[in-house]
């Protein structure tokens, strides 16, 4: 059973999703945005938090979708053995993408059908940019949160 790490009287409110509830406590770096996704639903642990508590609300759909880019942007930020090192883990993503850009093109060159093929160039091509901007939105929104 997991653990949390900090005092549950740290925790001034709580926002419940759909499927998660996630914790607000300012003061606290290893509770502050905390969240969990229970695998029954995220309605026993609102009781446990409202038992001890703390205020529980619905976090409205705008702002549910906008937490849910940005910890999607945090997650894809550079680097993999590098990660957090700035120009090294730009440059190990660069890598990574353009070896996967050209074993693609080396596979896609096989396929007899010209349409197909640029058809699945494009999407290649679609996928590696998604990658490189979703790394460089992580790597600016991550520095911006420990800086």
């Amino acid at each position: 059973m997991p653990t949390l790490d900090g005092p549950l009287s740290a925790v001034t409110m709580a926002w419940k999703t759909r499927s998660a509830v996630r914790l607000q406590a300012p003061g606290d770096r290893n509770l502050e945005g905390l969240y969990f996704r229970p695998a029954g639903g995220p309605d026993a642990l609102v009781g446990l938090l409202e038992e001890r508590g703390v205020v529980v609300q619905r976090m409205p759909g705008a702002q549910a979708l906008k937490r849910w880019l940005q910890d999607f942007a945090v997650a894809h930020r550079p680097g993999f053995i590098w990660r957090d090192q700035g120009t090294k883990a730009f440059v190990e993503t660069l890598v990574g993408l353009t070896l996967a850009v050209g074993l693609g093109i080396f596979l896609f060159s096989s396929v007899p059908s010209s349409g197909l093929q640029i058809a699945m160039l494009a999407w290649l091509g679609f996928i590696a940019l998604f990658a490189l901007v979703s790394a460089i939105v992580g790597h600016l929104h991550r520095r911006r949160l420990t800086s």
